[in-house]
């Protein structure tokens, strides 16, 4: 699939092994060398290994074509258990900014993979936080709902529990507090970060997240002019599916 797709970024939320559980098979040499698969060939060129993740170049190689090779980028988040939420939010947050900036910088040959064990919780929740940054950066305010919902679409299930479609909301406000690039573009949008229906206890609303003081004159003459805001004709809400952006990240419906 990988082959026939053109796929040149791989996404991997999920250890190989949960206690005695095989979650995943390693298809791919963990340190440099070669496995082979049928008629493929995979080789690991390069690996670096941090805290909570690894990134893995790896060349692919094709027994029908010998003399064509391509190079995938291989990113591994091991510390996701199933059915649940990584302790540590911030650095999912780190591992998926990464994969976006791969995205941003990477031709668009050919869809991108994203996969855990079954596929649709921990990969629905990654791939809804990785959308929604796609939108930010593009300056359209963000709905989680509604992203969840269009995932939906494509696939059944996506986003598993009520713990997975909170940890999309926390890892969205993390992101966007930490300074990341995108944020001059979507703070001056409402956000909807707060599921909906939600009582606010604990003071975590909506609105509370909008209603930030203005910062003083000489900062505001600091800060960059901010983008216009993406809305479809007639002055309507901003559109939430800018350009294909979905299709980078899931197959095209006929």
């Amino acid at each position: 699939m990988v082959w026939e797709q053109n796929v040149r970024v791989v996404v991997m939320v999920t250890a190989l092994r949960h206690k005695d559980q095989v979650m995943c098979d390693k298809y791919w040499p963990l340190e440099r060398g070669t496995a082979h698969h049928g008629d493929i060939q995979v080789t690991t060129v390069t690996r670096q290994q941090g805290p909570e993740y690894s990134i893995t170049t790896i060349n692919l190689r094709q027994g029908a074509c010998p003399t064509a090779s391509r190079s995938v980028s291989h990113f591994h988040f091991p510390c996701w258990p199933d059915r649940s939420v990584p302790a540590d939010v911030a650095s999912l947050v780190s591992f998926t900014e990464l994969v976006r900036r791969e995205l941003e910088a990477e031709p668009r040959l050919g869809p991108a993979v994203v996969h855990c064990s079954a596929g649709v919780g921990r990969s629905g929740a990654f791939v809804a936080f990785l959308w929604l940054l796609q939108l930010c950066v593009r300056g359209v305010p963000p709905d989680v709902r509604a992203a969840v919902e269009d995932l939906r679409l494509h696939r059944m299930g996506m986003v598993q529990n009520l713990d997975q479609y909170l940890l999309v909301h926390q890892c969205l406000l993390h992101w966007l507090r930490s300074g990341a690039s995108a944020r001059p573009q979507a703070q001056g949008a409402a956000l909807n970060v707060t599921p909906r229906g939600s009582s606010g206890r604990g003071g975590h609303t909506g609105r509370r997240h909008q209603q930030q003081q203005p910062p003083p004159p000489q900062q505001q003459q600091q800060q960059p002019p901010r983008p216009r805001r993406q809305t479809a004709p007639g002055g309507r809400q901003p559109i939430l599916n800018p350009g294909k952006l979905l299709r980078r990240l899931l197959p095209h419906s006929p």
